[in-house]
């Protein structure tokens, strides 16, 4: 299991390395001539329980952007005269996908444990772990035979939930790269291959299915097994009824899949569909749980599947960056998201390691690459381990009246980090809508650590860090943001180990961090790398008025350093998180040396490269810190040893009950806040040794000590920290154009203010001028109708792609920070 470790570092480990999870009032505006920050002056954030409501809001004036995305259906209800008073920005990132529980699969496989016994498709439930949804016994799930998941294909009329529940609104799709996406075409051939259509073939699955049922009968009755089938599908040579039927050795009981259904939007009308096909065709009987996201997503995501809770999920993501390079789709959601827990699962050998050398970058040339995407999602669909449905053509509402300069995706629309960065209204304010059908702003906690893991609180944070890169809305090509770089390389690629071997000296000074000895250490001679890269950062003050510097830097680096690797003997809560393992575990030793060159600049030398783009092996190196390491650390004694002042115990993760903690550590939670407190101003009156510089950092002996701050310097962080508690009642200190100036969890709005602070590297109109002009829009200077409903096309996936052999687009699967709808 200790591989596993290097599942997240491509597919969303740089999310945190570009951008970093990501004195007591911000300094005054700078100077009348050069206004520093954001077009807008502040951003009012609620939420709405209703998409009409929503969409209607915008219409009247009421908001200016109701942040969700819809399909075209939502806006079928309005008027030509209300249409008129609106317009709508497209996006195509939103997926839907039928997760499927498949324990009881014996086949040969890596990862999370399927089966608790040798019989294929047997899955015994006790103890009262799949309470409520099912009682102690022995079942048969049809999901663990991969021969019944992939007949799933044909049992499904993409084309009809495309036309009838989407109205349209989007495009079948068969594999996990979508539609829209500019390496569409290129595994066009695979689907000719395996025969899919749009509209799919439901007598063609059912004969799939009866055959699936009769040779795992002739396999438990060559091994011996007490189990037998009958009804349904196989009533004409078993007996028995309409349905499916079971005999666990004693009992002869129904078949029955209990299916979650999201209903907050269309996925409900999917799911009852989808469901009623099953037992059309398929003869099982299917249970309908029809839930919004607070159940179907503990359930699906964060229960054992052999617990055997639930067999399918109507699931959906979106994708909140511009990503052009479908391998990380296709690892993510074939290779990577079972090992997440999205849902728990493993894969078969075949497909764990085409996905390993994809991650790993195991292939000499940018042809190898292309090579293994196709074989990966040849793979991803011969093994179903989900079934691509469609991809969801929706659109963003923006009142034409009020609106000005909003940039947006040419596939993400409004959900990439670009929107209220340059959009601008007549009196600087924009009122923000949320959709949340309870009511939530968010659903996941404000810790840049292991949260901000819903789409909802992501789309927030985003505005009030910065990042060291993002994806141009228009190609998906890296953009400098608060840092630029620059890349030496020197290295061959060993076709025996299939790795690059570096031929670089890493100079004798240069440092990494020990997490044996908890320090920084130098690394000695004869070390090589296969990269070099220069990486300039522009600094300013963070959000209470402390300047960045190189420490908050290494601070970053040495936590997830730190807290990636369990040492001997240490209890597994006490500075070790096996999460951070999992995503940083096999990362950090592809890092072999950090030389601080100036105030401003690092130079990084490793062992990752992505030969098809440097912009992207850059981006690996590029470490932007998100959050000052007081505000780290101030988190991080909690979570070792527990609220000061509540006596709550926290953890990282949304797992936090399963590692025995009370709370999910939260930036902005008020009875979090109390602790960080109490923390803050101890840590700082006592000097508590290992908290009082950045943490764990000790670089004596180095060339590099005069980078760490001395007593004084700490004191006046620690002393911001407290004075910016006082006076916002939360720690979410970041640098981004914007800063939280209010949270009302009761109320449920946000309110955040442009940082004025003349430090602060961009004036209003820098990414107006800068960003491509055709992704730039001006609905309240320019009034162009908004568009019809889009029109439905018939093997639509063939014209989209671009040529790969011309197009290659440079981009990491950090930025699309894929997150569950």
């Amino acid at each position: 299991m200790k591989q596993l470790n290097k599942l997240f570092a491509i597919a969303v480990l740089l999310s945190v390395l570009i951008c970093i999870y990501p004195l007591l009032q911000p300094v005054a505006q700078a100077a009348a001539e050069e206004k520093k920050g954001p077009p807008l002056d502040e951003i009012i954030w609620t939420v709405e329980t209703e998409q009409e409501i929503g969409l209607k809001k915008v219409v009247a004036g009421d908001i200016d952007i109701f942040m969700w995305s819809m399909p075209w259906k939502v806006y079928e209800g309005l008027s030509p005269e209300d249409l008129a008073k609106i317009t709508t920005i497209k996006c195509s990132t939103g997926i839907w996908c039928i997760e499927m529980n498949w324990a009881g699969c014996t086949e040969p496989t890596v990862g999370y444990p399927l089966n608790e016994t040798a019989y294929p498709g047997i899955v015994i439930v006790s103890g009262g772990e799949g309470q409520p949804y099912r009682d102690d016994g022995v079942y048969f799930n049809p999901f663990a035979l991969r021969e019944v998941r992939y007949a799933l294909n044909w049992l499904i009329n993409r084309e009809k939930i495309v036309e009838v529940t989407l109205h349209g609104s989007g495009a079948p799709m068969f594999s996990a790269v979508q539609p829209s996406h500019p390496a569409n075409s290129t595994f066009w051939p695979i689907y000719e291959e395996y025969g899919l259509t749009a509209e799919g073939d439901p007598e063609k699955s059912a004969e799939m299915v009866k055959e699936a049922l009769l040779n795992v009968i002739d396999t438990w009755k060559a091994m011996g097994a007490p189990y037998d089938l009958r009804g349904g599908l196989l009533k004409d040579v078993k007996g028995g009824g309409d349905w499916l039927e079971f005999y666990d050795g004693t009992n002869w009981k129904l078949v029955v899949l209990n299916f979650f259904m999201r209903i907050e939007d269309e996925r409900h009308e999917e799911g009852l569909t989808v469901a009623s096909w099953i037992e059309d065709y398929w003869k099982i009987k299917v249970e309908r749980f029809e839930y919004d996201r607070t159940v179907c997503i503990p359930v699906v995501y964060g229960t054992d599947p052999l617990a055997y809770k639930w067999d399918l999920y109507t699931a959906g993501w979106v994708s909140m960056a511009e990503w052009p390079y479908p391998g990380d789709d296709l690892m993510w959601y074939y290779w990577l998201c079972p090992f997440l827990g999205y849902p728990y699962g493993a894969v078969n050998s075949s497909v764990w390691m085409t996905g390993l050398r994809l991650y790993l970058g195991a292939y000499e040339t940018a042809d190898e690459y292309w090579d293994l995407c196709k074989q990966l999602c040849r793979y991803g669909i011969w093994e179903a381990y989900r079934v691509f449905v469609a991809e969801c053509w929706e659109f963003f509402a923006v009142n034409k009246a009020r609106v000005s300069n909003i940039a947006y995706g040419r596939m993400t629309g409004l959900w990439n980090p670009w929107p209220l960065r340059t959009a601008s209204t007549p009196d600087g304010k924009m009122r923000v809508a949320e959709y949340s059908a309870m009511g939530s702003l968010f659903m996941s906690a404000w810790n840049p650590v292991l949260g901000f893991m819903c789409v909802y609180s992501e789309v927030m944070w985003r505005y009030l860090h910065d990042y060291g890169a993002i994806t141009n809305p228009e190609t998906g090509i890296y953009m400098p943001v608060r840092a630029t770089w620059t890349v030496e390389k020197d290295c061959y690629f060993d076709r025996t180990t299939m790795t690059w071997v570096g031929r670089m000296d890493v100079p004798s000074d240069a440092i990494i961090y020990n997490h044996t000895l908890h320090k920084w250490v130098t690394v000695g001679t004869g070390q090589k790398a296969s990269v070099k890269v220069v990486v300039n950062y522009k600094f300013s003050n963070w959000h209470h008025g402390i300047p960045m510097d190189i420490s908050d830097v290494l601070a970053t680096i040495g936590f997830y350093w730190e807290w990636a690797y369990r040492d001997p003997g240490e209890d597994v809560n006490y500075f070790y998180h096996p999460d951070i393992d999992w995503y940083y575990g096999d990362v950090f030793p592809l890092i072999k040396g950090i030389r601080i060159i100036n105030d401003t600049a690092l130079e990084m030398y490793g062992d990752y490269l992505f030969v098809v783009d440097d912009n992207v092996t850059a981006a690996f190196y590029i470490w932007w810190p998100v959050i000052p390491w007081e505000v780290r650390t101030v988190m991080e004694y909690c979570v070792v040893y527990g609220g000061p002042s509540t006596g709550k115990t926290y953890g990282w993760s949304e797992e936090y009950a399963t590692y025995g903690r009370d709370e999910w550590i939260d930036m902005i939670n008020p009875m979090h806040v109390a602790d960080f407190d109490f923390a803050a101003d101890q840590i700082n009156k006592t000097e508590m040794a290992g908290w009082f510089r950045p943490n764990y950092t000790d670089l004596s002996g180095t060339p590099y000590y005069g980078y760490t701050p001395d007593r004084a310097a700490c004191h006046a962080r620690w002393t911001a920290l407290l004075n910016w508690i006082d006076k916002y009642s939360h720690i979410c200190v970041s640098n981004g154009p914007f800063y939280m100036e209010k949270w009302d969890p009761v109320k449920r709005y946000m309110v955040m203010k442009a940082f004025r602070d003349p430090t602060y590297p961009f004036t209003p109109d820098h990414w107006v001028k800068t960003l491509p002009p055709d992704y730039i829009a001006n609905p309240a200077k320019v009034a162009p109708p908004p568009p019809p409903p889009p029109p439905r096309r018939i093997g639509i996936w063939v014209g989209v792609g671009v040529g790969i052999a011309v197009v290659v687009i440079a981009a990491v699967a950090a930025l699309i920070l894929r997150k569950r709808a």
